[in-house]
């Protein structure tokens, strides 16, 4: 079974003042190109939910993935045991697959926890 996406979070780069979007999908390329930090919430409603792929659209090399790249930072929300890890069999150059245990409790609505995903930068990008 599969976890579920409820927001993509980013802040507009070049907004004065600064302004955010959050909406129930993914960026488009087009908008993906100038996000260096995206912020994800998920659900898993069911111990048995145990992937999420997540789409940054950040047209990664082969090298960036072999590093695996993107790399995430994940906050569980309020009382929420789970704990998400990278599968890194399932990269691409615009996708990334999480996965959890399917312990006991570990599925829970709503939002279970916070993803902060961090494209790889170097000067020329």
């Amino acid at each position: 079974m599969s976890a579920s996406v409820s927001s993509y979070t980013w802040a507009n780069p070049g907004s004065n003042p600064l302004s955010v979007t959050s909406q129930a999908g993914a960026p488009n390329a087009a908008q993906a190109q100038y996000i260096n930090q995206l912020m994800v919430a998920l659900i898993a409603t069911a111990d048995g939910d145990t992937t999420l792929t997540i789409t940054h659209n950040w047209n990664l090399s082969a090298a960036q993935q072999a590093m695996l790249m993107a790399s995430f930072n994940a906050q569980s929300a309020a009382g929420q045991l789970s704990q998400w890890y990278m599968n890194n069999a399932a990269l691409s150059a615009n996708t990334i697959q999480i996965t959890k245990s399917t312990a006991g409790g570990s599925g829970a609505a709503p939002v279970q926890a916070i993803l902060q995903l961090l494209k790889p930068s170097t000067i020329g990008q």
